[in-house]
């Protein structure tokens, strides 16, 4: 999770932002594998909306554009080990699962983005940190995935309009930037 800043103020724009907000997963750690689904009163569910991802693709059009995308994925990785593992894990989570996911991800995508807005190089060590992080996340939830696996994906994040507005939605760049983050950190493994 991502801890409170150190305190240290830096001069300048930057310094202002720094002590608005924390310092690019300073303190990012990885959190240890989901324990099994079972608390009591907690309903497993389907995947969550994919609204909150494909809300800046232009076509996105609520359920009807979700159940096309599922069935692209299908179509494209269901014959895949990493499509039944997902589909596998996936199937148990709870509302409570989903919640975590999505805050932990978003803690990452968070520091990804303070990142950028600070000028940093995406082979840099700090994004290369957060290229690991993000790829555990994607291991721990939803498939095995290697890092030359991880950098296919980034390089799916600028390839495919979706995932590149998705992504950039929040900070323009940032699907680019990580991408180059993911690519950097499975050269150097």
């Amino acid at each position: 999770m991502v801890s409170e800043a150190n305190g240290s103020v830096e001069s300048g724009a930057r310094g202002r932002y720094l002590e608005e907000s924390e310092r690019p997963g300073e303190h990012l750690e990885v959190l240890p594998p989901p324990p099994p689904s079972s608390a009591a009163g907690s309903q497993k569910k389907p995947p969550p909306s994919l609204g909150g991802f494909f809300a800046n693709d232009p076509q996105y059009d609520g359920a009807m554009t979700e159940d096309r995308y599922r069935a692209e994925a299908e179509a494209r990785w269901g014959h895949t080990d990493a499509y039944q593992q997902s589909a596998a894990r996936t199937a148990r989570y709870t509302d409570d699962d989903w919640a975590m996911i999505k805050a932990e991800a978003a803690e990452i995508t968070t520091a990804f983005t303070r990142l950028l807005r600070d000028g940093a190089t995406a082979s840099g060590a700090e994004p290369r940190r957060l290229a690991e992080l993000h790829r555990e996340h994607i291991t721990r939830w939803f498939y095995d995935c290697p890092p030359r696996m991880h950098a296919a994906l980034g390089a799916m994040y600028v390839t495919d309009a979706r995932f590149g507005a998705g992504i950039d939605g929040s900070q323009p760049g940032l699907a680019r930037f990580m991408a180059d983050a993911f690519a950097a950190n499975a050269s150097s493994a």
